[in-house]
């Protein structure tokens, strides 16, 4: 797949919209790299995360045939077949993030319902983010409530870039 149509496919994961593709992640290059860049993408399903993991992730980060792609896909293969049957927990994204260093770095997995709910560190930073702005309460880092939804969504898309 070319570099044009993995950036292509990239952007319309990045576009969906998480309450139909529940399963996301956040990722950003990894440490050999000097650009900070994290988009969210969502997914029908992990093993649509999965694939898009091995496939198209390390093709936004310059890696391609040749130079280096195959070399990362074997790495983290063994991890991506993991999550396909443990699910995406926290021992899993350490996992994979030490198979793809240092091209890669996937901040967070896992479902939007947990992201606009878990007391999940990184989900409570991200709501805290979020309101930043225009909270003045204490509790900035609360679920998401449903009448935040559609906002959240588009501080989703935006967030990292």
């Amino acid at each position: 797949m070319a570099l044009e149509q993995s950036l292509g496919a990239a952007e319309e994961a990045a576009n969906r919209d998480p309450r139909i593709f529940p399963i996301g992640h956040i990722s950003s290059a990894g440490s050999g790299s000097d650009t900070f860049t994290a988009m969210f993408a969502w997914f029908a399903s992990i093993e649509e995360l999965a694939q898009f993991l091995h496939d198209i992730e390390p093709m936004i980060y310059d890696l391609g045939p040749g130079e280096g792609l195959e070399e990362f896909q074997e790495s983290v293969a063994p991890v991506l077949q993991s999550i396909r049957k443990e699910g995406l927990t926290d021992e899993l994204l350490d996992a994979f993030n030490d198979a793809a260093n240092p091209d890669t770095y996937v901040r967070w997995w896992g479902t939007f319902v947990d992201l606009c709910s878990s007391n999940a560190e990184y989900c409570r930073e991200l709501r805290v983010d979020f309101r930043s702005d225009n909270d003045e309460d204490d509790h900035q880092d609360r679920p998401i409530a449903s009448d935040e939804i559609d906002e959240f969504i588009e501080f989703l898309k935006e967030y990292g870039h």
